[in-house]
């Protein structure tokens, strides 16, 4: 586990968010939807998909999922469903909770950022979905 998503379960853990756990199968983020929940991996196993195409296995523990549209207040972008039980941490106010502890805004920015540079491989799909949300944000 990086540096970075330790230090995002540390402070999520030292702040209180609540815990939830979810069973094989269960969707956390369906695409197109509105949500404002975002969920950090504790353990288990979640897969991310545009469409019908998956695009991102997800086991790392303290891996971001659902910030984008809970930070630009849109519609998903991609449905993340479990596919091995585990526990994630639930934000439900993504905003007011980096308001209350802007020193966790600084742990999230940089763990985000190494998603950004960690990835190999951007699908163009992605990209799309992203373009879709800006215009549905005014951005």
């Amino acid at each position: 586990m990086s540096a970075s998503r330790e230090r995002v379960l540390i402070e999520l853990d030292s702040m209180g968010v609540p815990e939830q756990v979810f069973g094989a199968g269960d969707t956390l983020i369906r695409e197109g939807t509105s949500g404002r929940e975002v969920y950090v991996l504790r353990d288990g196993v979640a897969r991310v998909s545009y469409g019908e195409r998956e695009v991102a296995v997800i086991d790392e523990p303290g891996a971001v999922l659902g910030e984008l549209a809970a930070l630009l207040d849109s519609s998903r972008t991609a449905t993340v469903t479990v596919v091995e039980p585990g526990s994630f941490f639930v934000i439900n106010d993504l905003p007011g909770l980096l308001e209350k502890h802007s020193s966790f805004a600084i742990v999230l920015m940089r763990e985000l950022a190494e998603q950004i540079l960690g990835r190999e491989t951007i699908h163009a799909d992605v990209y799309i979905g992203l373009s879709q949300m800006r215009k549905s944000s005014g951005n």
